[in-house]
C-alpha cells in the first residue's frame, strides 16, 4: 500500500500488486521512488496520476507517521496499481525497522470510535 499525502489533511491510498510481467512499473511510483528514496522531498508530481478513476472507499482518519494528525480524508482506491518487482523491493526497502513509522498500539483493539466508511463512485 502507497500512501500520497496532500495539503488540506488528505491521503489518497493505493494498493499495489506486483504485475505478471515483470518489466510493467507504475509511472507514478516510479517517479515518487526516483525523487527521493529515504530522505523526505518535495516534488511536484501530476495529481491527475495518483485520483482513482474508478469507485474509492473513503474515511476519516489520522496519518501513519508522527505526529499522527487526527482529521484526515482518507481516499483509497481499492484496484491494485500493476508495479515491477524491482519497484516494489525498492518501495519496501524504505519501510522502518518495524515497516511502520505509526508507534505501535497493542494489537488490533482500536476502536473505531465514530469513524464512518463510504463506497463512493459506484
Amino acid at each position: 500500500e502507497a500512501h500520497f499525502v496532500h495539503e488540506p489533511p488528505l491521503v489518497l491510498a493505493h494498493l499495489l500488486s506486483v504485475s505478471p510481467r515483470s518489466d510493467e512499473g507504475d509511472p507514478l511510483l516510479g517517479a515518487v521512488l526516483t525523487a527521493g528514496r529515504r530522505e523526505k522531498r518535495e516534488q511536484e508530481l501530476s495529481i491527475s496520476d495518483a485520483v482513482p478513476t474508478g469507485p474509492v472507499i473513503e474515511y476519516q482518519g489520522s496519518l501513519t507517521t508522527p505526529p499522527c494528525t487526527e482529521g484526515v480524508v482518507w481516499l483509497v482506491d481499492p484496484t491494485p496499481r500493476p508495479v515491477s518487482r524491482e519497484q516494489l523491493s525498492t518501495f519496501l526497502a524504505l519501510r522502518g525497522p518495524v515497516g511502520n513509522a505509526r508507534p505501535q498500539t497493542g494489537g488490533n483493539a482500536r476502536p473505531l470510535m465514530t469513524r464512518r466508511v463510504a463506497i463512493s463512485g459506484r
